[in-house]
Order: C-alpha cells, then structure tokens, then sequence
C-alpha cells in the first residue's frame, strides 16, 4: 500500500537535515546528470548477465568510542578504493536516523555520518591483505547499540569497479558477523561500453538525493530510489518531473536492483527510443514517458 506524504517535503527537518545529510553521505547527493566515473566505463565490457564474486570480506565490525572496520582482499588483484555502507541500531532496536535528531534538536557535535564510506587503500591492498578503519567518528559507530556493514562498491588495480545492486548487498554485523550461507557473489547484466558513452551526450537536468531503504519510512515513501531534490531545464523538467518526486524505476527496472539503470535508459533514448520513469508524488504512484523529441525543446 502506498503511503501518503511528500517524498522529501519535511518543513525544517528538511532545510536542516537534508542539507546536512547531502553534505556528510557521499554520492547521496550527485546530478543525475555527471557522467559516470572512468573506472566504470574502461570496465564495462560484458553485455550478458554475469557471476561476480565479492572480492572484499568484512573481517570484524565494531562499535562505540573506538568502533572500527576490518576487511580483506579475496582477490588476486590489489584493491584501489572499496565503498561501504553502514546502518545502524540503538539498545531499543531503532535504527539510528540522523533525521530525527535533527529533528529533535540534538547536537551531533563532530561526528559524521558513516553510512557511505569510501576508502582508498594507500598503498594498494595486496591479496590477501587486510586493512583496519577508524570509525570512532561516525554517527552511526559511535552512537549504534548494533552496526551493520556491506560492501557496495569495490575497484581492482587494472580499472574495474564493480558495484553491487541493493538487493543483493551482503551485510555483516557487529554481533554475529555474516548470517550463514550468505552469498559471495552478485548478478547482473554489464551493458557495454557504447552504453556509458551514449549516457553521457545530454544533461537530465536534475539533482538527485539517493534515498535508502532503511529511510523509507522517515521519508514516508513505500520505496527506495532517488529523491528529485531540484528540477533545472532539461530532459526531466521538459517532461514534468517535479521537486520532491520519487524516481524508482526506469523502463520497468526497479533502481536497486540494475545499478546501471539509469545509463541503460539514456542509452536508449540517445537511440530514439522512449524512456519510463516510475514515480511516486504526494503518496501516488504515477508513470511519466519521456519521448526523445524533449531533447529538442526547452523548458
């Protein structure tokens, strides 16, 4: 059932904390509109669904005033830069949200939101080698009863990144590690390297707040996706997209299951083809068809 309420329209919690958040999480807030890194267009080769093995394994997670991260590199390749992302529980088993103490006025002092963290291993990280983050400062870690972790992103020494679609992130707890018999690898289909070039001929034209699944509810949505956070001239806006709106799906595909959604879909249009968006609009789930003529007009 969907849920009603604005996407991202939360009155002073939003000029507070949105502003906060997307200055603290990185890639939350990123334009839909940048090209994608050239680690992830050199790497993309593949054009049929493929098994990816997790190449970083969470060794211990742990939390508090001295909370800190461990893993190692699986591989046979030195690990560049690895993204992880955290979420976190107090002794009442609510999820620590650094919205509602915002909301609530408190003081969040230095800390720093952990639930995206990218780590460039300097030097490389060698096969077989582990390496030891300082946490001590996050939100989550310090203030979490409980800490989960996942690898979502992780780029080899020769270029390739591989990023992992949330439905199937592994998470590894602070009590207990990874459940039993959880997965080593991912699915999904590597568009081709014409697919990123394509992707990058023409501006969306909005700026985008990525929102997680764990904040659904905080944002009173009944999925995961991007929030539109500012509608500029361009594709979207020529099309109706609005501020606040919910993009969850392109063409049918949900956006945390294909990390290469979005590029496939602009692929697509740049061909001629029209593109999909499902939304969700003060509680409504609605469908906008972004014709390739719109590339033509302006707002």
């Amino acid at each position: 059932m969907v849920k009603k309420g604005s996407v991202l329209r939360k009155g002073s919690v939003l000029r507070k904390g949105f502003s906060l958040f997307l200055s603290l999480v990185l890639l939350f807030c990123a334009s839909i509109a940048a090209a994608e890194s050239a680690a992830s267009e050199s790497a993309v080769t593949e054009t049929t669904a493929s098994e990816q093995p997790i190449l970083v394994e969470i060794r211990s997670l742990t939390v508090g005033e001295k909370a800190s991260l461990s893993f190692a590199n699986t591989g046979d390749q030195d690990l560049m830069l690895v993204s992880f992302r955290f979420r976190g529980w107090d002794a009442e088993g609510n999820l620590v949200n650094i919205f509602r103490d915002v909301e609530e006025g408190t003081d969040l002092g230095a800390s720093e939101t952990i639930m995206l963290l990218d780590v460039t291993c300097l030097p490389f990280l060698q096969p077989g080698s582990t390496e030891t983050e300082d946490l001590s400062n996050g939100y989550e870690a310090v203030r979490a009863a409980r800490l989960e972790a996942a690898v979502q992103q992780f780029t080899l020494l020769d270029g390739t990144t591989h990023r992992i679609p949330e439905s199937q992130l592994v998470w590894s707890s602070s009590e207990g590690g990874y459940p039993e018999g959880a997965a080593n690898s991912f699915r999904y289909d590597y568009p081709d390297a014409s697919v990123f070039k394509k992707s990058y001929t023409f501006s969306l034209g909005v700026t985008v707040a990525r929102i997680y699944p764990e904040y659904e509810k905080f944002f009173d949505v009944s999925q995961s996706g991007y929030g539109i956070a500012n509608v500029r001239r361009g594709l979207f806006a020529n099309a109706g997209v609005q501020e606040d709106d919910l993009l969850w799906a392109l063409n049918g595909i949900p956006l945390d299951q294909d990390p290469y959604a979005l590029e496939k879909a602009k692929a697509l249009l740049a061909d001629g083809e029209a593109m999909e968006l499902d939304i969700q609009r003060d509680g409504e789930e609605i469908t906008i068809t972004l014709p390739p003529e719109v590339m033509l007009t302006r707002p």
